[in-house]
């Protein structure tokens, strides 16, 4: 959760799980109600760039 992502990583993730960012967005114990990432209008460039800057955002198996 330390060690971010760079956006080419996410989106290739995404593509291969067939989901988009909201998908695997972590909404517990992080900041993504401060950076207002839960209204369902965020676009998904604005996810991946949240998930880049706080890495914590990508929720883990």
């Amino acid at each position: 959760m330390k060690v971010g992502w760079r956006a080419e990583q996410l989106k290739g993730l995404f593509a291969a799980m067939g989901v988009g960012p909201r998908a695997v967005l972590r909404e517990k114990g992080t900041p993504a109600a401060e950076l207002g990432l839960m209204d369902l209008g965020v676009s998904d460039e604005t996810l991946i760039a949240a998930m880049v800057a706080h890495p914590i955002l990508v929720n883990r198996p």
